[in-house]
């Protein structure tokens, strides 16, 4: 019996800072999920850490016709949280990162999510909106397929971007380009340029006779530089194709006629 009725003093041990984050380390690997992909392949990943929420977070100031510091910085999360470490990323496509977008959202942080527009504020529940876009994934397999065209002798094939164009587009176009609307001409022109960086990045390979190019052996610039040497004809499946796939995930991501929920950093926002 305590007879000046007092709680008993809680024993403490310190440690040294090395010790302490070798702790945060070791829990950081057991609290985990899952993903599973488009090509059905399901790895495990660690829980954000408050310093890779940062950066999402401040991806908000990122231009919203390009997200490229967004996309950048969750495709080396991806990288970095995966718990096996030689699968190749870089070869999965932009589909795959929103996956993992909405599925580390909704287990690093939760699965609500607060929208507020200039009509109305939704209150999102992020498991649904990832089961939609399953879903679509599932009932659209053909529109998501890889596909070749021909016109004349050119032939091209084409697909889902993969994060590795991807990549190549925001390090070598995006990251020091001063992405600036003050004017329409300005809009004109990063539009223009966002149209053709959009077929650049859908191309695998063109082949011209018996000879082929492979564009994923191609830094963007390269890309680039073929793509608009060849004939605007042979281009209109391809558009067709891009027109097809972001329109079905947008519909996965309504939540109402007039609102699609964003995917960039204010998804991460604590809200």
């Amino acid at each position: 019996m305590n007879p000046d009725n007092k709680l008993p003093t809680e024993q403490h041990s310190n440690i040294s800072q090395e010790e302490f984050l070798k702790l945060v380390k070791d829990l950081n690997s057991t609290q985990t999920f899952d993903v599973t992909f488009t090509n059905g392949s399901t790895y495990s990943f660690k829980e954000l850490t408050t310093n890779q929420l940062k950066q999402l977070v401040k991806a908000i100031v990122d231009s919203p016709l390009t997200q490229a510091e967004f996309n950048n910085t969750l495709f080396q999360i991806m990288k970095e949280s995966c718990l096996d470490q030689n699968v190749d990323f870089a070869a999965y496509n932009i589909v795959d990162r929103l996956i993992f977008c909405l599925t580390t959202r909704i287990h690093s942080l939760s699965d609500s999510f607060t929208l507020t527009t200039e009509k109305k504020t939704y209150a999102v529940k992020l498991d649904e909106v990832l089961n939609s876009l399953h879903a679509c994934l599932q009932n659209n397999t053909i529109t998501f397929q890889d596909s070749t065209t021909t016109k004349g002798e050119i032939t091209l094939t084409y697909g889902l971007p993969t994060l590795k164009v991807e990549e190549q587009l925001n390090k070598e176009i995006y990251k020091n380009k001063d992405i600036n609307v003050e004017t329409a001409e300005d809009l004109r022109k990063i539009l223009g340029e966002a149209f053709i960086n959009e077929i650049a990045k859908s191309i695998k390979t063109a082949k011209i006779k018996d000879s082929v190019i492979d564009f994923n052996t191609q830094n963007f610039k390269v890309r680039l530089n073929i793509l608009e040497q060849l004939p605007a004809l042979v281009m209109q499946d391809v558009i067709t194709f891009i027109e097809k796939y972001k329109k079905e995930i947008e519909n996965s991501l309504r939540l109402d006629e007039d609102t699609i929920l964003p995917i960039d950093g204010s998804l991460f926002s604590l809200r």
